[in-house]
């Protein structure tokens, strides 16, 4: 799977929308980047995997477990 493929993936597991995920962090959510599979900035992504309770490793490069450690469920703690 590409990196699109698994964000969809986590976000639907943590059960949130892309807006309430730019909104989190601060930026301005523009469809096309999402379609077009563009990969963010590696902050961004690690920010990502923080939100929607996914390993980084798994998120960025489709390696490893989808949870972080210390998930048992893979949902971020974080209530957006």
């Amino acid at each position: 799977s590409n990196f699109a493929d698994r964000f969809k993936q986590a976000r639907i597991n943590a059960g949130v929308s892309i807006s309430s995920i730019a909104k989190e962090m601060g930026i301005q959510f523009n469809p096309s980047m999402v379609a077009e599979g563009s990969i963010p900035k590696a902050e961004r992504i690690e920010r990502l995997a923080e939100l929607l309770g996914v390993s980084l490793q798994w998120l960025a490069f489709g390696e490893g477990e989808i949870k972080a450690m210390g998930s048992e469920t893979g949902a971020s703690s974080s209530p957006y």
